[in-house]
């Protein structure tokens, strides 16, 4: 069954779930394989991360800020953190740049666009 959001991309509704666009959910499928076959291990999909915790001023409680990463997996004990992108909003831009601050040594950033190379981030 297909949705439409503001950014014209069509939600996919799958045995498995709900998946922002058919390229997110190619991808998902495509992971697995790579699962089933060893290359990688430990996916999951729709992981919250917390960017910036929540704090309280004098005026009021400020909500944590948080990103939810299409996919994670291990990768030659790497932990890769995969983002499939279409628009990229603002939102993602700013949480994009404080995911990048806060990656460790054994961590990466993956931003895959259908049709272009990924980009893979990773501290230098």
């Amino acid at each position: 069954m297909l949705h439409f959001n503001k950014y014209h991309s069509k939600k996919i509704k799958t045995d498995e779930g709900v998946f922002d666009s058919k390229y997110e959910y190619e991808e998902w499928t495509r992971l697995r394989l790579l699962e089933k076959a060893g290359e990688i291990y430990n996916l999951e999909r729709q992981v919250k991360i917390e960017l910036l915790p929540h704090f309280r001023t004098n005026q009021e409680m400020i909500r944590a800020i948080t990103y939810v990463a299409d996919f994670i997996y291990i990768d030659h004990e790497i932990r890769c953190i995969v983002d499939t992108k279409g628009f990229p909003t603002k939102d993602y831009i700013l949480k994009k740049k404080l995911l990048l601050s806060k990656l460790k040594d054994n961590e990466c950033f993956i931003e895959r666009k259908k049709g272009k190379l990924d980009k893979i981030y990773k501290r230098s």
